[in-house]
């Protein structure tokens, strides 16, 4: 699961140049297809505002990239470092990709109504504690994972179909 987060990452940092010469699309760009209301767009980035989503990200290629580190240790930190500081200064970008993805998924009004909850004492709440949930999830996944495909190896192995 750390290894998608930071492959995500790697591929968004690699893709977003393009998506910086204009508000939210150029052409070419899966975003180009349908510019967004720009109205819509206001409320789409107050809603990734309210929700972390920046810090989201970023914490979780962070945990990523730790586990990168100690599985590549050929690759210099400078390397990781640079990384990291490049997705920051270009997580706007990425804000710009999301824009396009919620628009596709929800009407203004829904997004609307999410902003509302967001700005909710509840809603804070929640938005606050998003980024250490999906860390946690993140952790509980990768370790579920490898209990699944133990057990799956476990038994392909007791049935023949597998070496060990």
């Amino acid at each position: 699961m750390r290894i998608a987060v930071i492959l995500l990452g790697a591929i968004l940092v690699g893709a977003t140049p393009a998506l910086a010469q204009t508000p939210n699309a150029t052409a070419g760009s899966a975003l180009a297809e349908k510019k967004v209301d720009p109205a819509k767009e206001k409320s789409i980035r107050r809603l990734l505002e309210l929700t972390n989503a920046s810090k989201t990200m970023i914490d979780g290629m962070k945990v990523g990239l730790d586990a990168q580190k100690k599985a590549q240790p050929n690759i210099p930190d400078v390397f990781w470092e640079e990384f990291i500081k490049r997705v920051t200064a270009n997580m706007d970008e990425f804000i710009t990709m999301l824009v396009g993805v919620h628009d596709r998924h929800f009407t203004k009004e829904q997004i609307d109504q999410m902003v509302a909850f967001f700005e909710t004492p509840l809603g804070k709440m929640m938005a606050e504690k998003q980024p250490a949930i999906a860390l946690e999830t993140m952790s509980v996944a990768e370790r579920w994972g490898m209990k699944m495909g133990m057990q799956v190896m476990m038994e392909l192995t007791e049935k023949g179909l597998l070496t060990p």
